[in-house]
């Protein structure tokens, strides 16, 4: 077999093809990367908010990517130009010479390949005289080449190897081309090659994995330096109970927030800080701001100021747009990281807690939906204890009596869409047309989801029986559409189906117009009884009615928003109850907060009946559709193992505001909730556009979907964040079942990261049996039989074993 031979490409026809393989491969995803996009045209058909804040945003937007369009051209420009230098390289291949020549001894000796024997020798002769190397200006390589070729067409052998193999000398070694220029190999090239592999592989390689090295070493999986996870999981772990105010202090002792690293995500040290933080300290503006704490990291320059910046964000302070608001923007962006390490972080306190029970506390369901609750409220600009509306546009704390009176208590954003048109209008009548529709636009992005749960056992012959200490697994399915394709656009058409507690009347009651004009008139004189400083005197409202529970006029913001409009000695009962059975609390309270379809929005005053007659038997027609879902909830909640209910409790999914039945078990002289949280890494999939008009920058929907215990109020599952939820969205979740068998009731939750007191929750009962018992003597019975067997087998095959080699040794003897 003939040998392999290597060569150099000397002229570079192999490089060339090499280099515009190798180009082109690259050259695709850098195109797909450069390529500029446009929105899409559905985002661009959206109404886009107006408001003041959205607008100064969009500007601000703006100005941190001042050379936006001259990107996009260098952009353009630039793809036009790499896609240029390849149209040349392909030019430049299709146009090389071929460097192969098949040999052709007629060629060589210039005869015609018929030409007979005679006129070949003569020829030789003619052409061996002309370049003999003796004479003058002869040649020995041409000389050569016409003698092998006279050769190759005489004599026979090599006549045979040149029609065989196109060589009269036979078979050649098979050459393989390296598509590299020769001149590297070059013994005048070699110091500088060699100097270049120096550099890159003994220099620049070892550098570039040591800093990468370096730098991770420091980081964990969210961005967020080792230390400051090693301080927050000690801070965590010291308290089952955290509220929302003393979370956002923790994120003030943040390594990332101190001078080695504050440059990294944009956070600056300028002489003017003392001046403009002192005079925004002193100003009155934040009165939730406590800068007492003397103990480091907390007490240290940069968490002071940190500190300062969140409460400004919360109270939506403006602040000078060249200094201390670069600074706000920075820490607004890098939060988002620190939230979601808190909640890993809780998810490891849990874990050591089931181990070593007396060194950690386990977190309580409280911590884990505060630590959500952050993220809501500085997305938002809004401390935990305001009213969801002021997330609308033109909302105003002034404004929030005509949301809370008599005849209507809307706490809610879904309260006040699923009202009729004219009732909005009606509410918020001091707002012109344009700032309405601005509202009208925050409605058609806001989400609704349902949610689906189907639970099942995986591995089991009957994955729908849930037996003691086995794997649960539940299929959630999440189907996300507009606030207002749920609710109804609110206008005339839909009016007559559509109805709430505001707007339905009760038999003999006055017509609308008038009910509105007595309204206005009782608004009217309760903000001159505020402004005197005296309370309107009891009786003073249409028909003799006592006057409204504090909280329901001016101000009542600033007051906890209860579910429902009950007596104050109501409220202290439900506090009570809610000690004892939150689960069932939670239910009742849902369907007084949320009216989620059309059967449940119309209810009107009845529904007040059936909360102030709560307790009693109220067996009155005009309640008797509450009556019934009353007993649907019982139904849902019975205990009971002959129902043989494996799956949820159907049942609707009520947004339902956060914290209101546990508010009295929160130590409020430690710590007094309150807080909120960003987006995180831009790695997450795109779903849909949040209205935040305070956050530093544009938003993307995220859901947290998590199993809890809400009668023990603890987490089953850790928390699963969900992205990407345009349309619809199916993911699982796992927990273990209980060791003995009981009938569980979970709820399966999914809480926005973006909008203040927005979650789905799902009712889930499941009944735990017993795990089927294996019967011990069988089984190792079976196993013995199966041993027995395999020795009888093995006893039998040495025994002919035996008695083949005995007659082996019989034979031989004879």
């Amino acid at each position: 077999m003939a040998g392999a031979k290597l060569e150099y490409d000397d002229n570079g026809s192999t490089f060339f093809y090499f280099l515009v393989s190798f180009y082109g491969i690259v050259l695709l995803p850098v195109t797909y990367f450069l390529i500029p996009r446009r929105k899409d045209d559905g985002d661009k058909k959206k109404q886009v908010c107006q408001c003041e804040p959205c607008r100064r945003k969009k500007v601000l937007l703006e100005e941190q990517n001042p050379h936006g369009a001259l990107k996009q051209l260098l952009r353009i420009v630039s793809l036009v130009i790499l896609w240029g230098i390849l149209f040349l390289l392909v030019y430049k291949v299709l146009t090389l010479e071929t460097t192969y020549e098949e040999y052709d001894p007629f060629a060589i000796l210039q005869v015609d390949s018929g030409a007979s024997p005679n006129e070949i020798r003569k020829q030789y002769r003619h052409l061996s005289k002309l370049y003999h190397p003796d004479k003058d200006g002869g040649n020995q390589e041409k000389f050569m080449q016409i003698a092998k070729a006279y050769e190759a067409l005489t004599d026979e052998v090599s006549k045979e190897n040149w029609e065989k193999y196109g060589n009269p000398d036979g078979p050649r070694a098979m050459e393989f081309g390296i598509a590299l220029p020769s001149w590297i190999v070059e013994r005048k090239n070699s110091m500088w090659v060699i100097v270049l592999y120096m550099l890159v592989f003994m220099v620049g390689l070892p550098v570039l994995v040591g800093g990468w090295w370096y730098r991770s070493i420091k980081y964990g999986s969210t961005n967020v330096l080792i230390d400051t996870s090693r301080l927050l999981f000690f801070l965590m772990s010291k308290s089952s109970n955290i509220a929302t105010k003393k979370l956002l202090f923790m994120l003030t002792g943040s390594l990332e927030f101190g001078k080695p690293h504050a440059k990294i995500i944009g956070l600056k040290e300028r002489p003017s800080d003392d001046q403009e933080l002192n005079e925004l300290v002193h100003s009155g503006k934040l009165p939730q701001l406590n800068l007492k704490m003397k103990e480091p990291p907390f007490s240290t320059p940069h968490a002071c100021k940190v500190q300062i910046l969140l409460n400004a964000q919360l109270e939506r302070v403006s602040l000078p747009a060249s200094t201390l608001l670069k600074d706000q923007n920075a820490v607004i962006k890098f939060i988002p990281h620190l939230l979601n390490e808190m909640l890993n972080l809780l998810n490891q306190v849990s874990m050591v807690h089931q181990y070593e029970p007396r060194r950690v506390q386990e977190p309580s369901l409280d911590t884990y939906e505060n630590v959500m609750k952050c993220s809501q409220m500085l997305v938002q600009a809004l401390w935990d204890r305001q009213s969801p509306l002021l997330q609308l546009p033109h909302i105003l704390p002034d404004q929030l009596r005509h949301f809370k009176t008599r005849k209507r208590n809307i706490v809610t954003v879904e309260q006040f869409a699923a009202l009729p048109d004219s009732d909005r209008k009606q509410i918020v009548r001091s707002l012109s047309d344009e700032e309405y529709s601005d509202i009208i636009a925050v409605f058609a992005s806001f989400p609704y989801v349902e949610v689906q749960v189907e639970s099942h056992v995986k591995g089991d012959e009957n994955d729908h029986k849930i037996t003691a200490s086995s794997w649960v697994t539940l299929s959630v399915t999440l189907r996300r559409k507009g606030l207002l394709d749920h609710v109804g656009t609110g206008v005339s058409e839909t009016a007559n189906t559509t109805t709430t507690d505001s707007t339905k009347s009760e038999p003999g009651a006055d017509e609308p117009g008038e009910e509105e004009a007595k309204q206005e008139e009782e608004e009217s004189a309760q903000d001159e009884g505020t402004k005197s400083g005296k309370a309107p005197p009891k009786g003073s409202g249409r028909g003799g009615d006592k006057a409204p529970p504090k909280g329901s006029g001016r101000g009542g913001d600033k007051k906890k928003y209860k579910k429902g409009k009950k007596p104050q000695q109501n409220k202290k009962k439900g506090a009570k109850k809610a000690r004892k059975g939150k689960v069932e609390k939670t239910n009742e309270t849902a369907k007084e907060e949320v009216t989620s379809s059309k059967n449940e929005v119309s209810k009107g005053k009845k529904s007040q009946k059936g909360e102030k007659g709560k307790g009693e038997d109220d067996k009155d027609e005009d309640s008797r559709s509450d009556d019934d879902e009353k007993d649907g909830r019982e139904r849902s909640s019975s205990c009971s193992k002959e129902s043989g209910e494996e799956g949820e409790t159907g049942g609707q999914i009520y947004p339902v505001r956060l914290g209101d039945e546990e508010d009295e078990d929160v130590d409020e002289d430690d710590w007094r909730p309150t807080t909120k949280q960003k987006k995180l890494d831009q790695q997450d999939k795109k779903s849909h556009p949040v209205h935040a008009p305070f956050f530093p920058e544009d938003k993307q929907e995220l859901w947290w979907l998590y199993v809890a215990d809400k009668k023990k109020r603890k987490m089953i599952s850790p928390p699963q964040r969900v992205s990407g939820l345009r349309d619809e969205f199916s993911t699982e979740l796992n927990f273990q079942a209980p060791e003995k068998p009981c009938v569980i009731r979970y709820t399966v939750i999914l809480m926005s990261d973006s909008y203040m007191d927005l979650f789905y929750q799902k009712e889930l009962k499941l009944d735990v049996e017993e795990a089927c018992e294996v019967s011990g003597k069988e089984q190792w019975k079976e196993l013995e039989e199966e041993e027995e067997q395999e020795e009888a087998i093995e006893e039998s095959g040495e025994d002919e074993n035996s008695e083949s080699e005995s007659d082996a040794d019989s034979h031989g003897d004879d």
